[in-house]
């Protein structure tokens, strides 16, 4: 499975252990779910949500080619996920978003992607948290991504999230310290040719 470097991020920031319990909450095609498998020696239980069936499908031959058997491929919606509250250790949102970080190698994105639209993203990125949140065991942690650099689905989502007054912020591992930025996310340049443009937190669930 051929990624850009960026769109490895997300697990890598999750720090994930062996053992733990962490949902992937928008998986396809599966390059972060097995990713995480592999960072896991497949000693975690990870679980890949994705709503299009066909999708699916994909993330568990995927995962079978690979020769992974820690996950469980699942279809349901981000939105309405069908777990238990504080059922998860670790949770990553990849969200669905304008894309616009990806343009070098998308640019036909820019024809789709207005104020309004990137708006209404922004409106399911923060649902998406909302629920993060909740499915998150209290001391949890969640990884917030998207590929795209709008303040309204990044600075403007995280802030929002905050001030619900249930997540802090917190600093991933030293390795992502030349990504970050002012404001205390990571952030990767898409002006740099190997890069898509990505946003990337990471919050604590207080107990």
């Amino acid at each position: 499975m051929v990624q850009n470097p960026a769109s490895m991020l997300p697990s890598r920031l999750t720090c994930v252990e062996a053992g733990q319990t962490i949902l992937d909450m928008c998986a396809a095609p599966g390059g972060k779910t097995t990713h995480l498998a592999a960072l896991s020696n497949d000693e975690a239980r990870l679980i890949a949500l994705e709503r299009f069936p066909t999708r699916v499908g994909k993330i568990e031959e995927n995962c079978l080619r690979l020769g992974i058997h820690s996950v469980q491929a699942l279809c349901g919606d981000g939105l309405t996920p069908p777990f238990k509250a504080e059922s998860f250790d670790t949770i990553i949102v990849d969200a669905p978003c304008s894309g616009l970080g990806t343009l070098r190698r998308h640019p036909e994105i820019k024809w789709r992607s207005g104020p309004d639209s990137i708006l209404e993203l922004a409106e399911i990125q923060r649902a998406m948290l909302r629920k993060a949140v909740q499915l998150c065991k209290n001391g949890g942690l969640i990884v917030y991504s998207v590929c795209t650099l709008t303040p309204e689905e990044t600075v403007d989502v995280v802030s929002e999230i905050v001030g619900d007054g249930v997540c802090m912020p917190e600093d991933g591992p030293e390795l992502f310290n030349s990504w970050k930025t002012r404001t205390g996310q990571y952030q990767t340049n898409p002006l740099d040719a190997a890069w898509d443009g990505f946003f990337l937190t990471r919050f604590r669930k207080q107990s």
